[in-house]
């Protein structure tokens, strides 16, 4: 497998640091087995297909009732396992999808996907339930809703299959938790009806043309580099099928490119259609070489495109991701870091285009990265990590307006999750992913990974905890 997606930038590093770390068996973090594990690989979750199927099935209009909002931080699964990672989120009309790992329940170091519901005042609709059951490690979950399906994406490292040791697989449900099919589906991406070769990870997921486009890092064989592959899947997880509705897709590379590495791609559906997509680009073999986050819209299925370099040809920039509103006209705002050692978060609509600066957040003498947006109508919101040590970090968040194309600051930037009076201090663990879903009326739902407790005598935990924002 090619390195240099491990000597790209720090955070790279601090991601298998934590990774590492929060493996269950280690010694100083969780048991094998946590003591409150369910007995089964659902425990006493509400099953999909059966008392899932109680759950409310979203109606209109859409969108969480304000007045039913939650106000304070929580945390959505405090009676599942311990080591609680890699939350995801995905908005259903009325409830919030959640998607993250927790511990395999078959005694091994591994994690395995799981996912949940949860109602707007931050009860649980369908408790915790595992996704699928697999042989290898099983981390990275990404979804994503279409009309009254979810889907769910993760990758799968069995390294006795190395050099192709990891695999993107997924599964869908109905709203009711009701899954699609009998198990997870391989995702198996073909060039001329034949399979492409290589290790797949690092996907990402978009709802796309009645099925969902995904996005995912491929070590390709020929190039022998990484490369960005994009796959598209019905609502049932399979290839989906070409015009004469009888020949599966084949994946492509959207811009394919020698002596480059292409990785942590991200994917976004805006309200007319249009797919866009967003990468990591490293010149393999420059001495000067950075990262570069590259971005563009998809032309046709299999039209390679021309991506353009975000903020700029020179900047070090890495971690896009997109945003686009769900009606209207429509919208679509791009984040990223910035920079190489003083790091810090910028924004910039690119649809529609606009000649107004780009929204740059940049605490002096602080340590910002790893952004992730959403829209509401004319407004946004931004979070992201501010380093207080080492992976501890903070949970920032912006407000911001959309005011003839420029992104404008609304208010004061925020903390998510400050220090309790008593002391205890809510560290965010900044190597996981932050999840941010638009929920209407202004409102989003905000969660990250946080260890607590904090006294060395006292075993380490790593908790999902979420916020709404108001407006």
């Amino acid at each position: 497998m090619p390195r240099n997606i491990w000597t790209a930038t720090w955070l790279a590093v601090a991601l298998m640091t934590v990774w590492t770390a929060c493996q269950p068996g280690d010694s100083d973090s969780t048991p094998d087995v946590p003591a409150d594990a369910p007995a089964d690989a659902a425990g006493d979750a509400a099953q999909p297909g059966d008392a899932s199927g109680d759950a409310d099935v979203p109606t209109a209009p859409f969108g969480c009732d304000p007045t039913q909002v939650r106000t304070s931080n929580f945390e959505p699964f405090a009676d599942a396992p311990k080591t609680q990672i890699h939350p995801a989120t995905a908005f259903d009309g009325q409830g919030i999808w959640f998607a993250f790992n927790l511990p395999a329940q078959d005694g091994s170091a591994n994690f395995a996907p799981w996912a949940a519901r949860v109602a707007c005042n931050g009860d649980v609709l369908i408790a915790p339930f595992q996704v699928a059951t697999g042989v290898g490690n099983a981390v990275d979950p990404a979804i994503a809703i279409q009309d009254d399906t979810v889907a769910i994406v993760w990758q799968e490292d069995v390294p006795e299959n190395a050099p192709d040791n990891m695999d993107v697989w997924v599964r869908t449900f109905a709203i009711d938790g009701t899954p699609r099919t009998a198990d997870a589906v391989l995702l198996t991406p073909t060039t001329q009806g034949n399979p492409v070769p290589g290790t797949l990870w690092l996907p990402s997921v978009a709802a796309a043309d009645d099925g969902f486009l995904i996005a995912a890092t491929l070590a390709d064989s020929e190039l022998e580099l990484f490369q960005t592959l994009l796959v598209r899947v019905d609502t049932f997880g399979n290839p989906a099928l070409g015009a004469d509705a009888q020949t599966p897709l084949d994946a492509f590379w959207p811009a394919r490119e020698a002596a480059t590495s292409q990785t942590y791609p991200t994917v976004a559906t805006d309200a007319d259609g249009q797919v866009w997509t967003a990468w990591t680009r490293w010149p393999v073999g420059q001495e000067d070489a950075v990262d570069r986050v590259v971005f563009g819209a998809l032309g046709d299925w299999g039209q390679s495109m021309t991506p353009a370099p975000f903020p700029d040809a020179q900047a070090e920039s890495q971690g896009a991701h997109l945003a686009v509103t769900r009606e209207g006209p429509p919208v679509v705002v791009l984040a990223a870091t910035i920079g190489g050692e003083d790091l810090s978060v910028r924004l910039r609509q690119i649809v529609p285009q606009t000649t107004a600066p780009d929204l740059v957040l940049n605490a002096p003498g602080k340590v910002d990265h790893s952004p992730v947006v959403a829209l509401d109508g004319s407004r946004g919101l931004v979070a992201w990590y501010r380093v207080r040590t080492g992976y501890q970090a903070d949970v920032v968040f912006q407000r911001f307006d959309r005011v003839d194309g420029e992104l404008v600051p609304r208010g004061q930037e925020d903390i998510a999750n400050p220090p309790d009076p008593g002391g205890h201090q809510h560290a965010a663990i900044g190597a996981y992913p932050l999840a941010l879903t638009p929920v209407g009326s202004g409102r989003y739902l905000l969660s990250w990974v946080e260890q607590t407790p904090q006294t060395p005598t006292q075993e380490r935990e790593f908790r999902i905890r979420s916020r709404f924002v108001a407006p």
